[in-house]
């Protein structure tokens, strides 16, 4: 379970942020904590599926009214996220650190973005991991560049099938007319 976006001072939507279970079973969330330098929210009775996100938020109605795709979320996030510096920690129903990241000194702004951790195997422990993102952000989906890196990557896959099917292609041709007395 990893802390994946943040959507700190977002007027539209209230502040929330997405958390992301990338393991192979789903994981009850119930009594877990989030917390950040003063405040603490417990989670209700929450199930996180396997390889899926669930937005916390501070207010669902709102949430819901600006993301009306969003699927998974869970409302009652009593603090804000600060847009400069904030220390996000998650800890499971036993008081385990689980999973915590940071941002310090961002350019103060009263644009909407978000905070994106670039791949989900990355360590969000480090900001290098991260980036600032103009706009509302992708709540229940794949960040931007995850996206994009997979789309590069079978794009590139497939421009070595293609080349090396060519490759064959043209020696069968070859070995065609050879046998054939056509070359």
């Amino acid at each position: 379970i990893m802390i994946n976006e943040v959507s700190p001072n977002n007027k539209k939507s209230g502040d929330w942020l997405e958390i992301y279970n990338n393991a192979e079973t789903t994981v009850r969330l119930d009594n877990w904590i989030l917390a950040d330098s003063k405040n603490t929210f417990v989670f209700p009775e929450t199930y996180l599926p396997a390889k899926d996100y669930l937005i916390v938020c501070a207010d669902s109605a709102k949430f819901g009214r600006a993301f009306p795709e969003a699927y998974n979320y869970v409302g009652g996030l009593g603090f804000g996220l600060n847009k400069v510096s904030e220390t996000i920690r998650l800890f499971n129903a036993d008081g385990a650190a689980i999973d915590s990241m940071g941002y310090h000194d961002l350019e103060p702004t009263d644009s909407v973005f978000t905070l994106n951790l670039l791949l989900p195997w990355l360590d969000n422990g480090d900001f290098e991991n991260w980036e600032v993102l103009p706009g509302w952000g992708t709540p229940n989906s794949a960040n931007r560049y995850y996206v994009e890196s997979t789309i590069q990557a079978r794009r590139e896959l497939w421009m070595q099938v293609g080349g090396a099917f060519s490759v064959i292609l043209l020696c069968v041709m070859l070995l065609y007319f050879r046998q054939t007395g056509r070359l």
